[in-house]
């Protein structure tokens, strides 16, 4: 899992800080909250219900133009994902789990005008990896230090929009996406139950800078 955290990071870091074309297209910074989840299915039992926290997220983000309206946008985010139970849970009792993870996305964003304020749509895959996490059990709090059971790596992908408005020299975004995690994060070898991450993502972003 070491070189999964170490591929994601070294290739993230290439394709954003090193790339040629960095100098003639967009860079940009959003910050916002993760409503995150997530969902249970437990073979031997019923679906297990959970409910969802408010994390934090954050991402630096490279717009390369493609055409005046389409835009590949690769990211590097930090965000947290987990989950809540309620205090009358049979399974968990009342639980919180907060997760932090990296998470490279590569998306195509498509602008519904490309001069002014616009709409856009944005989607794409998405690499993640849990770096660490915490635990609260009724009241108890606790770092995570056994993953043997927990797929620290993730595959998802993200689908969403939001609003452009240009402001400076640059301009403002307001982005608005649904995260859906892919991957079982549960690799008991005893237990067949499916665990998977969700979340909506809602930010508040800047992109620096003008194409020529």
């Amino acid at each position: 899992m070491k070189n999964d955290l170490k591929t994601i990071c070294v290739a993230g870091l290439c394709l954003l800080f090193f790339s040629p074309l960095v100098a003639q297209n967009r860079v940009g910074l959003r910050a916002g909250v993760n409503i995150a989840e997530q969902t249970y299915d437990v073979e031997s039992f019923v679906d297990l219900t959970t409910k969802s926290i408010v994390a934090p997220n954050a991402a630096f983000m490279i717009e390369i133009a493609l055409n005046d309206k389409l835009a590949f946008q690769p990211e590097i985010s930090y965000l947290q994902k987990g989950f809540k139970t309620g205090e009358n849970n049979i399974f968990f009792g009342d639980f919180v789990a907060r997760l932090n993870y990296v998470e490279v996305p590569l998306l195509l964003k498509y602008k519904f005008s490309s001069e002014g304020v616009a709409f856009f749509l944005l989607g794409g895959p998405a690499a993640g990896y849990a770096l660490s996490g915490k635990t609260k059990e009724d009241g108890e709090s606790s770092k995570i230090e056994d993953w043997s059971e927990y797929r620290r790596f993730e595959i998802g992908a993200h689908l969403g929009g939001g609003l452009w408005i240009p402001s400076g020299n640059g301009a403002v975004c307001i982005d608005v996406r649904i995260l859906w995690g892919l991957s079982n994060l549960n690799k008991a070898e005893d237990d067949d139950s499916k665990v998977r991450n969700q979340g909506l993502g809602i930010s508040l972003g800047y992109f620096f800078g003008r194409k020529e």
